[in-house]
């Protein structure tokens, strides 16, 4: 039978082709080896025409149940393949309660990934941030949008791990998959029905524990495999559920570090002058759906129609706060003022506070994935066979801001619950590890009582004006066809082919107004809603200390039914053009692959070389001026018939490019269980529509306060920044180098060195440039104002270079009961710089280190998982804010009742680690200063509890 990563029907295949074909196709492909051979200094001996023996590695049946099976399986994946990849298999996926497929990726080397609520969303390979990540399912390109926060890139938390029967993270190309993969693959494997060759129907619920929120959610999920009794005909379906209901404990330092000079000391001092602490209260309903439908009237023909379809809707109630003072506010004399070895100021009394606001809003989100494919895989004869897909996906993302709410309480020169401010240390505001979750309030309860708030003691603030819906949509359409030869000799497989891909990309904002009364009347709705408006955070004081005297609000529950109705709308306005961003791109690729099995100083030589070219056609659509003003008041306050603002220019652009692309692959049979790889290839991955669309956009216009106009006097003050797209990128480009060294003590056993190198060109960055322009009011007015212009730029280069390490073991030889343990490790380190700058890549660890120990025996497994990776630099202006070490222990358990049924039990994030904890240093050239005391952002979602039931029917 198949081995699970072989996607396709059996069939016998003969060494007899017609000679004319024979001798182009293998002319070709000695002539693509010995080039490429040439170029790394090796020699070999050709013998064409003969069957030259290299090693054979065994293909297993398929089994789905074990862990030391599914470690075993991706271990035989790895040491078949004739390039560099590493993976997970199905019964590993899932079996640590992954919820989705970024999740389930984790464990595997030279993996990272970004967390979003707790949960895994964006994956990275070997340090490169997620848009150098292409994704593909069976191969076929899936592609993504941008989404609001700017996360670029295919979010992985919109498909259920049970989608995959396998993933495959492929870290050197070959000529026929797809570019875009600076930093790697990632392709998710669905098991074609034919290939399971059985009737299956499996169903898994679980009822999941927040540990923080103390809410019970459901996941399900399901499988079904049909076949009919010839095998020629065969329909699977996975379906998967989830549910979740979870609370984020959040705590912001503020953007920018202050400084001040200590007058007890003469030190200077760095500080945050305000802290925002967070409440989020969170809803994500997640679902996804993938069906194959397969049909093989004959062993020369089969046929497939692949589906796939993932959803999440988020709903995030957050209630904001905000403490700010000023150095003026502290009390230096008061033995609680501390300052850290760093410079920076960890403790704080204060004998006043500038204010404290708070506030809040709702999100609502939707992120939808489909991708449609529909081919045929038809052997022409023997020695021959055509492969023809045609297939669509799309990502569409919107972002609903509902208005906010919000108030303040100026603490400086009032009383507050009767008892007067004076120049006594009013509170102590600490920041940093002293709290072990980088921000603690003391003795504050006593003095700002919301229990007792009135008019008097809280201010009424604004509501906000506006709701803000944002869409992001991006399809894409393409047809590809392979023709593969089978030959005698040396060269044993020659492969030609093209894909031709069409893809647009949008982005479109609406902004809906309110009138004063509708804003008004949501507003006394809130505050007369009294403890629900002030929302206390008394239940999560032993979570983040601090937060049980901090206050917050939303509107939500108070607006909702004023804003939705259509009669308190004053206006609708798009911030732009209609297709405000608007990118489409036509790419033509050619490829050629020639496989080949040899042998090189006497020992078995494998591998691949080729060559893609492509050819990438881009029109991109922007506006040539796009003001905004200061704060969120909108852009433009007059609308032509079409509701689009005056003024504003549509601009078209075009750009082409060509690449070639060359790639080999070379496995190298030192022993039977020892084997070396080298593989060289050129990647390169396209600019994204934000950075090459043709906009030009200012901000920070004043604002006439009684009118609302803008201000194009020029007595309010000038423009001070903005942001311009460029048409004229190129795209990054990147030379690779992989060598690596594989023994294998047994089967399904792994001890590895990998060493990496990658050199990266035409690094997209933003250069600021100063400048002026004369911006001409509705009116026929003009100013000339200065800004200092944000574009996006082809800078430098970068390097990556890096070691992989991994160990996979089951402990067999032991003696029972021992001989059910067994692990699975791995490391990684990689070193990165920017050229222009020094400082690493964003997004790049410098160590990564995942451990699994595990055991199992005929009905009970057990496994502990533990992901660490080093901090990493975020990708802000300076190079100086960087996420700080997190590490997290997953675990899990199962017992199997039955033959059919299995209990199961698992928690994520067993030791309740935070996901997010950002930090700075005052000086971007002097990491040196990095501590947890310079907290910058924390965010927590504690502990999952999974407790679940399979049952296999049949």
């Amino acid at each position: 039978m198949q081995h699970l990563f072989d996607q396709r029907v059996p069939r016998q295949k003969t060494s007899r082709l017609r000679l004319a074909t024979r001798v182009f196709s293998r002319g070709l492909a000695k002539a693509l080896i010995l080039a490429a051979v040439g170029l790394t200094g090796l020699t070999a001996q050709w013998a064409v025409g003969q069957d030259v023996p290299i090693e054979d590695v065994p293909i297993e049946e398929i089994v789905v149940t074990g862990i030391r099976t599914s470690l075993a399986d991706a271990v035989r994946a790895k040491r078949a393949a004739d390039n560099v990849i590493d993976g997970v298999s199905a019964e590993d996926i899932g079996k640590l309660a992954d919820t989705n497929i970024a999740e389930a990726l984790q464990r595997v080397t030279g993996v990272q990934i970004k967390r979003e609520g707790g949960e895994g969303s964006f994956v990275s390979v070997r340090g490169f941030d997620p848009t150098f990540t292409k994704v593909t399912v069976n191969g076929q390109s899936v592609t993504s949008a941008r989404s609001r926060a700017g996360d670029r890139g295919l979010n992985l938390s919109v498909l259920g791990s049970t989608v995959a029967s396998a993933i495959e993270v492929i870290k050197s190309p070959t000529a026929d998959l797809e570019e875009g993969g600076v930093g790697g693959t990632v392709n998710i494997k669905k098991l074609r029905p034919l290939v399971l060759g059985q009737q299956k129907l499996t169903f898994a619920a679980e009822a999941v524990r927040e540990d923080i929120r103390g809410s019970t959610n459901p996941r399900v999920s399901g499988f079904y495999n049909y076949v009919n009794e010839d095998k020629t005909l065969g329909v699977s379906l996975q379906g998967y559920y989830y549910d979740r209901d979870f609370t984020r404990v959040r705590v912001r330092g503020d953007d920018s570090f202050q400084s001040f000079t200590d007058p007890t000391t003469g030190q200077n001092v760095s500080y945050q002058r305000r802290v925002r602490p967070r409440l989020n209260q969170d809803t994500n309903e997640s679902m996804s759906i993938s069906g194959t439908l397969q049909w093989s009237p004959s062993e020369d023909l089969d046929m497939y129609l692949d589906v796939t379809f993932g959803e999440t809707e988020g709903i995030d109630i957050r209630f904001d706060s905000q403490i700010r003072f000023s150095d003026n506010d502290i009390n230096f004399a008061d033995p609680a003022y501390e300052v850290n070895d760093a410079g920076f100021l960890v403790s704080a009394p204060v004998h006043n506070l500038d204010n404290l606001d708070f506030g809040g809003f709702t999100n609502n989100t939707e992120d939808r994935l489909q991708s449609y494919a529909v081919g045929a895989e038809w052997a022409l004869s023997d020695t021959r066979t055509l492969k023809v897909e045609l297939a669509q996906s799309g990502n569409n993302k919107v972002n609903d801001d509902l208005p906010t709410r919000n108030g303040n309480l100026r603490v400086a020169g009032v009383s507050l619950n009767g008892v007067p401010i004076t120049g006594e240390t009013l509170a102590v505001l600490r920041f940093g590890g002293a709290s072990e979750s980088g921000f603690a309030i003391d003795d504050l309860a006593g003095i700002i009582g919301f229990a007792d708030a009135s008019i008097d003691h809280v201010g009424l603030g604004n509501f906000g004006s506006n709701r803000g819906i944002e869409r992001t949509d991006a399809d894409e359409y393409s047809i590809r066809s392979d023709l593969e030869f089978q030959l005698d000799g040396a060269v044993n497989t020659v492969q030609v082919g093209f894909k031709y891909t069409n893809r647009t990309e949008q982005e479109r904002g609406t902004r809906i107004n309110f009138t004063d009364d509708a804003r008004a009347a949501a507003g006394a709705a809130a505050f007369a809603a009294g403890d629900d408006f002030l929302r206390r955070f008394d239940d999560y004081v032993d979570v983040v200390p601090g937060l049980g005297v901090v206050t917050g609000t939303n509107v939500r529950p108070f607006a909702l039914d004023i804003i939705s109705d259509p009669n308190n709308i004053s206006s609708i306005q798009t911030d732009g053009v209609d297709d405000e961003l608007f990118a489409e791109r036509s790419v033509f690729a050619l490829y050629g692959l020639a496989k080949f099995e040899s042998e090189l100083a006497g020992l078995p030589l494998r591998g691949n070389v080729g060559i893609r070219l492509v050819n990438t056609d881009t029109d991109t659509v922007g506006f040539g001026e796009r003001i905004d003003a200061d704060g969120d008041t909108p852009s433009r306050t007059e609308v032509d018939a079409n509701g689009r603002p005056i003024g504003v220019s549509e601009v078209t652009a075009s750009k082409s490019d060509f690449q070639a692309l060359p790639s080999l692959n070379f496995t190298l049979g030192i022993t039977e269980k020892f084997q070396a790889r080298l593989a060289i290839a050129r990647v390169m991955r396209r600019p994204e529509i934000r950075e090459l669309t043709p906009f030009f956009e200012l901000g920070n216009i004043p604002v006439d306060p009684v009118s609302g106009d803008l201000d194009f006097t020029g007595t309010s003050g000038d423009v001070t920044s903005g942001e311009s797209g460029n048409p004229n990128l190129d795209p990054f480009v990147a030379d690779q180098l992989d060598l690596s060294f594989e023994y294998y003590p047994d089967d399904g056993s792994l001890l590895s060195l990998g060493l990496f190198y990658k050199d990266v060109k035409n690094f997209i960055t933003q250069m600021v440039t100063t400048g002026t322009r004369t911006l001409v009011a509705p009116d026929g007015s003009e100013i000339e104002v200065a800004f200092d212009l944000n574009e996006y730029v082809n800078g430098g280069g970068a390097e990556v270079n890096g070691v992989e390490l991994a160990y996979v073991q089951a402990f067999s030889f032991l003696p029972a009961p021992f001989d059910g343990f067994g692990t699975s490790l791995n490391y990684t380190y990689t070193d990165s710089k920017e050229d222009d700058t020094d400082f690493p890549l964003p997004g790049t660890s410098e160590n990564t280190v995942n451990a699994t120990l595990y055991y199992e025996n005929d009905r009970f497994s057990v496994r502990l998982a533990y992901n660490s990776r080093d901090q990493f630099r975020l990708d802000q202006g300076d190079g100086a804010n960087f996420r700080v070490e997190l590490d997290q222990l997953d675990a899990s358990m199962s017992y199997q009742l039955t033959d059919h049924a299995k209990l199961t039990f698992n928690v994520v994030n067993l030791t309740d680690k935070p996901f997010v904890l950002n930090v700075g240093a005052a000086d971007a050239d002097d990491y040196s200063t990095l501590s947890d005391d310079n907290f910058r952002d924390f965010e927590l979602s504690g502990r999952q509890y999974f407790l679940g039931l399979r049952y296999d029917i049949f």
